[in-house]
C-alpha cells in the first residue's frame, strides 16, 4: 500500500480544571492510521492535577515546549525525583506497571507542553519499567538553513542522531519552518505517523494525496509495503511534531491508566496494581 493519509482531524478542546487545559487527539479518531501513538494531548498545566497514578502497557512521554514559561517536577515509583524544564523531555517506558506524578515547578508559571502515550507490543507491556530523560543541551538539532530547525528527539534525521536508546525505536521530531521553506519527513515501511501543528499553516503531499493544516490540527499517515515520503510546504511561519513508529496492529484493549491486548491482561493489571507490585508514591509535599 501507498503512503495514505486520514482526513484532517481537528483536536478536541478539553478543559479538566481551571489549571489544567488540553487538547486531545486520539488513535480512535484516526482509524488505526497513527499505530502505535494512541493520544497526543497538548496541555496547560498551572497547578497539581492528579495525585500518584499508575501507567502501565504504554510508554508515556512528556515534552516541555522551549518556550513555556515553566517546568514540571517529575516522580516515579522507581526512586526518581526529577525536574523537566523547558525544552526538555521525559520518556517513561511503563511496562509490566509504574507509579508516577507531575506537577509544575513553580505554581507561578504555567507549563505548556505535550504529553504523548506510545503503545507497547505485546513483548514490551511485559518488560520492567524504565525512565528516560534529556535535557535540553542533550537535544541534538538539524538546522541546514535559518528556515529550518528540527529537534531530534528521538530517531534520526540526515545524520543527525538522538541520544534516546528507546527499548522500541520511536521518531519524535519538533520542527520549526518558516513560510516558504519545505520539509520532507521519511515513513518507513509498516509504520503509521501523526503530523500534529501548534502553530501556522502547511500544506502536506504524499504521493497523490494533498492536505492543508492549520494550528491544533493533525492528520495521520500510514504506509505498509515500502517507505512514504511526506513534502511539508509551510505556508507560514509554522511549528509542529512528526511522530512514526512501527504499526503494532495488535489489539488495543484500555481501562483507566492501562492498556494491553486482552480483557485478562487489563484484569492482570489490575490485580498488579492492587498488590503494590507496581510500586508506591506518596502525593508530593
Amino acid at each position: 500500500m501507498p503512503l495514505s493519509l486520514t482526513p484532517v482531524i481537528t483536536a478536541s478542546k478539553k478543559n479538566y480544571s481551571d489549571g489544567f487545559k488540553y487538547y486531545n487527539l486520539s488513535e480512535k479518531f484516526f482509524g488505526g492510521m497513527m499505530d502505535p501513538v494512541l493520544v497526543v494531548d497538548h496541555f496547560q498545566m498551572k497547578e497539581p492535577t492528579f495525585p500518584p497514578h499508575p501507567y502501565a502497557g504504554y510508554s508515556a512521554v512528556t515534552y516541555i515546549f522551549d518556550e513555556s514559561p515553566g517546568g514540571i517536577r517529575s516522580r516515579d515509583s522507581l526512586g526518581n525525583d526529577q525536574s523537566v524544564h523547558p525544552g526538555e523531555l521525559q520518556w517513561i517506558m511503563a511496562g509490566r506497571g509504574i507509579m508516577h506524578e507531575e506537577v509544575p515547578l513553580s505554581f507561578d508559571q504555567a507549563v505548556e507542553g505535550l504529553k504523548i502515550l506510545v503503545n507497547l507490543s505485546g513483548t514490551a507491556k511485559k518488560r520492567d519499567p524504565q525512565v528516560f530523560h534529556l535535557t535540553s543541551e542533550q537535544i541534538p538539532k538539524w538546522s541546514p538553513s535559518p528556515a529550518l530547525t528540527v529537534r531530534v528527539l528521538s530517531g534520526r534525521l540526515s545524520g543527525v542522531e538522538s541520544p534516546l536508546k528507546l527499548p522500541e525505536p520511536f521518531t519524535f521530531f519538533d520542527v520549526k519552518i518558516k513560510a516558504r521553506m519545505g520539509f520532507r519527513a521519511r515513513i518507513l515501511m509498516d509504520s503509521g505517523a501523526i503530523i500534529y501543528m501548534m502553530k501556522g499553516k502547511v500544506r502536506l503531499t504524499a504521493e497523490d494525496e494533498v492536505s492543508q493544516l492549520e494550528g491544533f490540527q493533525a492528520v495521520g499517515a500510514q504506509t505498509e509495503d515500502k517507505d512514504g515520503e511526506l513534502l511539508i510546504d509551510a505556508l507560514e511561519d509554522s511549528h509542529f511534531i512528526f511522530l512514526s513508529g512501527k504499526t503494532l496492529a495488535e489489539p488495543i484493549i484500555s481501562h483507566g491508566p492501562f492498556v494491553m491486548n486482552s480483557s485478562e491482561e487489563i484484569a492482570s493489571a489490575i490485580e498488579a496494581y492492587q498488590r503494590g507490585e507496581m510500586g508506591k508514591l506518596d502525593p508530593s509535599s
